[in-house]
């Protein structure tokens, strides 16, 4: 347990880091071509669409380390800001030379707890 709350309510995220960042409640798109956010995007389209995994398409969409301010990341965790927005995709499309289109709607901001390796993300 962390101390405070109960963390039976917490939920691990997939994370992505992209040089910018959008509010939650705003809908946004992205163009997806490094082979393991190709992975991890069809992985969620496929939660999305009733397959394995237990999230429903939701991901951790957060400021990459090389673009947040210093204040940002000033208690990283595994070299990302604490602080995104927990997405959830919307529409994922095929595009040319095998890249994505991923549209995808933000909901709320979550707090990074970061997982064993850093990589997974709390939703509140």
């Amino acid at each position: 347990m962390s101390g405070s709350g109960d963390d039976s309510l917490l939920l691990s995220l997939p994370l992505f880091p992209l040089p910018s960042v959008l509010l939650p409640t705003n809908e946004g798109s992205v163009l997806v071509y490094e082979p393991r956010y190709l992975a991890l995007f069809r992985d969620l389209a496929d939660e999305r669409a009733g397959g394995a995994g237990g999230r429903g398409g939701l991901f951790g969409h957060l400021l990459a380390a090389t673009a947040a301010p210093p204040a940002l990341m000033a208690d990283a965790v595994g070299g990302l800001p604490r602080i995104g927005v927990a997405a959830s995709v919307r529409s994922v499309q095929e595009v040319e030379s095998g890249r994505l289109l991923v549209r995808a709607a933000l909901s709320c901001t979550f707090y990074n707890r970061g997982g064993q390796d850093g990589s997974s993300g709390d939703a509140k």
